[in-house]
């Protein structure tokens, strides 16, 4: 029997007496009245900034070569990386909320690799994209692996260029994705729009990689088989639930309801759409938005849903779409051979 569309759970107003908690429906161990941070990111200054002429000179001459390039350069503003337009979006979502979150509701991070002191630049650049006050928090580790820090302070997700610091973060249990390089090309994302549009892969991104074992084992009529058999039985959870549990929380504020779209963007067919969606559901938590492409390319659907990032495990669905949008490789540490076949 074919189970019920998801329904939207009820929406918590903004606006609330000081007597009233807050109270979210997704299961989340927040306790209630908070004027905490709702969701945190962190970003490496390479996933912020396009710094792949620097980089360059790092990789040939090494570190003081990279330091002087940068001095002599430090009030030249950098040009935008990646998830620049996206981190742009999100300050003007916590500007919305300045009110009843003074700190602001989603908490930005920079933790980069850079040393303090060629870090100038980078601080330099912030001030010049307006984002000098909205990033307020920075580590400068000079090479040292960031991704600790990112855990210490309690990030739920963090966004690197660097795929072995993203590893390691996804293996100390946070959501993280390392950033395609920046291919120069306009985002497909309107920039101009408010709204903030988040695209994830389900299997071994929001959920785990169990299914994507058997599709390795058995092919693709047995993953089928097995998916129909357990269609109402919940997958376990990927590394990206809390990220899309934040975001509903952050969607049931009535005046963000709106500037927030998510999307599941997923390589299943219709006849194994069912235990994602029992999933999502099973967390009390929703999508807006599910595109099943059955094993085709997943450009197409990004093209008309225009996410402002994507997180994929598949490298080949990062790098087609990183043509397009910020695109981020969920790099989780899977086998070999469920990496390269990846659902």
């Amino acid at each position: 029997m074919a189970s019920p569309p998801l329904t939207r759970s009820p929406r918590h107003s903004s606006r609330r007496p000081d007597s009233s908690p807050r109270c979210w429906p997704t299961g989340f161990d927040r306790v209630a009245e908070t004027t905490a941070p709702l969701l945190s990111v962190a970003f490496s200054s390479r996933v912020l900034f396009d710094l792949t002429e620097s980089h360059s000179i790092y990789e040939a001459e090494g570190e003081d070569a990279f330091a002087r390039y940068q001095q002599e350069r430090e009030n030249e503003p950098l040009k935008a990386g990646p998830a620049l337009g996206l981190v742009q979006k999100l300050s003007k979502l916590n500007q919305t909320l300045k009110p009843e979150w003074p700190d602001g509701c989603i908490r930005m991070i920079l933790i980069s690799r850079n040393s303090p002191d060629s870090g100038v630049r980078v601080l330099h650049s912030l001030e010049h994209h307006q984002l000098g006050t909205e990033i307020g928090e920075g580590v400068f580790t000079a090479g040292d692996a960031p991704w600790r820090y990112a855990q210490k302070l309690g990030c739920q997700l963090f966004l690197s260029c660097h795929s072995e610091d993203v590893r390691l973060a996804l293996d100390a249990g946070i959501a993280a994705a390392s950033m395609l390089d920046w291919s120069g090309s306009p985002a497909l994302a309107d920039a101009a729009s408010d709204q903030i549009r988040f695209a994830f892969d389900g299997d071994s991104v929001l959920f785990s990689d169990e299914a994507e074992r058997v599709y390795q084992e058995q092919g693709i009529e047995g993953f089928e088989r097995h998916e129909q058999k357990l269609a109402q039985q919940p997958m376990k959870s990927g590394p990206f639930k809390p990220i899309i549990e934040a975001l509903n929380q952050l969607q049931q504020i009535d005046s963000v309801r709106d500037r927030i779209r998510t999307a599941l963007v997923t390589a299943r067919g219709l006849s194994t759409a069912e235990r994602p969606t029992q999933t999502l559901r099973s967390w009390q938590v929703r999508v807006d938005e599910m595109m099943l492409c059955n094993g085709d390319n997943k450009l197409p659907v990004l093209e008309v849903f225009r996410p402002d990032i994507f997180f994929d495990d598949r490298l080949q669905n990062c790098t087609s779409a990183s043509e397009v949008t910020a695109s981020g490789h969920v790099n989780a540490p899977l086998e070999p051979a469920a990496k390269e076949g990846s659902r």
